[in-house]
């Protein structure tokens, strides 16, 4: 028997049952925890998230920032003597994932410490100038907003996910970056939001991002979607979950 958890997998494969719960991971029958495939989706009846259907689509902002990592590891990695182009290609490589995974965790440090905030509960000290600027930047712009965060939902247009921040029909997403100086959302940005206020709200609503920086000194800038960039998300997302049901075989039926 399958049994579902809600341990984080990787971001390309996050489902939902259609109660709305996180069905990243499960226990199969000799008590392995695996990361939930389509596979398993299939038996269960369980949503893709709103990222996992966006990926059907190529990510400019992403891959320029990956080609920039193996740039920079291919000019800082010493080259050992008598090694082979070969060689030296799969450590560059494997130095500039490196690269990636760390600045994902520290991104997901960030996170942690928002959320807990938003909870008030304790968090990492390292984070408290960036929490205290991302919270004055949400009262400026949304004063007197009761925020909830890390909401999970599941749609019954097929889809699902989890929301870093949300309330009064307001959803914002948080992005860490290195310098959030010329921070701006970019299309995926503009369909996850636009996902997700349809999915939590019916899509009456707005939603933004919190874009903060991974280390001092401490920046934020909170983007407002406008309605016209919500709409425009919305007509972009609907046809990636139409191209990701027909490529991957599979509509969940509620």
């Amino acid at each position: 028997m399958v049994k579902l958890t809600q341990s984080w997998a990787s971001d390309s494969g996050h489902w939902y049952t259609q109660s709305g719960d996180p069905a990243y991971t499960y226990t199969n029958s000799k008590g392995e925890v695996k990361n939930t495939t389509l596979r398993e989706a299939r038996k269960l009846g369980l949503v893709p998230s709103v990222t996992t259907v966006t990926k059907v689509l190529a990510s400019p902002g992403l891959q320029v920032w990956g080609q920039q990592q193996v740039l920079l590891a291919a000019l800082t990695l010493p080259r050992r003597d008598g090694e082979s182009d070969e060689s030296f290609i799969e450590r560059v490589m494997e130095d500039s994932k490196e690269q990636t995974k760390s600045a994902a965790l520290k991104g997901e440090e960030g996170h942690a410490a928002l959320e807990r905030a938003i909870k008030g509960e304790s968090y990492d000290p390292y984070w408290k100038e960036a929490v205290e600027a991302s919270m004055a930047a949400l009262s400026d712009r949304f004063p007197g907003v009761k925020w909830e965060s890390e909401k999970s939902f599941a749609s019954q247009l097929g889809f699902g996910g989890r929301v870093d921040l949300h309330g009064d029909g307001i959803v914002v997403d948080f992005k860490s970056k290195e310098s959030v100086a010329d921070a701006k959302p970019f299309d995926e940005h503009f369909m996850q939001g636009a996902a997700y206020v349809k999915g939590l709200f019916g899509g009456k609503g707005t939603s933004a991002n919190l874009f903060f920086s991974r280390n001092p000194p401490w920046e934020v800038k909170l983007v407002v979607h406008s309605e016209e960039d919500m709409m425009r998300g919305w007509e972009m997302f609907e046809c990636c979950l139409k191209l990701w049901v027909i490529k991957n075989k599979y509509q969940p039926n509620f």
